[in-house]
């Protein structure tokens, strides 16, 4: 007979199996525990649920194994054929991924300074005609009045530029700065470039070693204790 319940789903299957009297009574206890008294419904999830549970365990056995084939295969590619090599490898590529982020910081840091003091120097230099006028102005504050903006600009660019000015006072050559300003911005690409290629390198080769000590200690947290560093894999 057609089954339907209050899901709205027909089930016209029906399977039987026999219990012990004890698992009668374990299985009625999990029901009150639950607050059902459906017996259907409950051990139609519980079977559901046991199938799902060992499909998702077939699924994460062969998935791991595709991932210890693709670590095999990585540690035969780049020769690294001892544990001892491997931890070397990924000490190696951190210091470089660091090394590399440090000096990339550096030079970010020197190119906003400079890029600071051309704009000071550019002010300066283009307000300078209309600073120098107020020497010759007739009338000195209406002049400052009118030309006020250019004015402020340059008293400020002044001020910024008196800790860059040489011996005389005399100011870095502009031209000079912009070509190492363009220089230098050169070089931070390259930086950056080769700090993203080091920072995929870095978790890669994370991954990997964090795969093989697993497979070497299976269920053991991410080595920090000392291994024979001798060891094939």
């Amino acid at each position: 007979m057609d089954n339907e319940n209050t899901d709205g789903l027909k089930r016209a299957v029906q399977i039987k199996f026999r219990v012990t009297e004890a698992e009668r009574d374990l299985i009625y206890e999990k029901m009150r525990l639950l607050g059902t008294n459906n017996l259907a419904a409950y051990m139609r999830k519980i079977a559901i649920d046991a199938q799902q549970s060992a499909g998702f365990a077939r699924w994460q056995k062969i998935q791991n194994l595709k991932e210890a084939a693709k670590t095999v295969n990585f540690l035969t590619e780049n020769n690294l054929l001892h544990y001892s090599a491997l931890e070397s490898k990924v000490a190696e590529v951190a210091a470089a991924f660091d090394n590399t982020a440090d000096t990339l910081k550096a030079a970010e840091k020197r190119l906003a300074d400079m890029a600071g003091l051309i704009k000071h120097i550019t002010n300066y230099q283009q307000t300078k005609p209309i600073y120098d006028g107020m020497r010759t102005a007739k009338d000195n504050n209406a002049y400052r009045r009118e030309h006020e903006g250019d004015i402020i600009l340059h008293e400020a660019a002044a001020r910024a530029l008196r800790k860059y000015a040489g011996d005389g006072g005399k100011l870095p050559n502009l031209a000079k700065l912009q070509a190492g300003y363009a220089k230098l911005t050169e070089s931070k690409n390259a930086l950056r470039a080769e700090y993203s290629k080091l920072k995929r390198q870095t978790k890669e080769y994370g991954i990997i070693k964090k795969n093989v000590d697993s497979i070497l200690e299976p269920g053991a947290e991410p080595r920090v204790r000392g291994r024979d560093r001798n060891a094939e894999l």
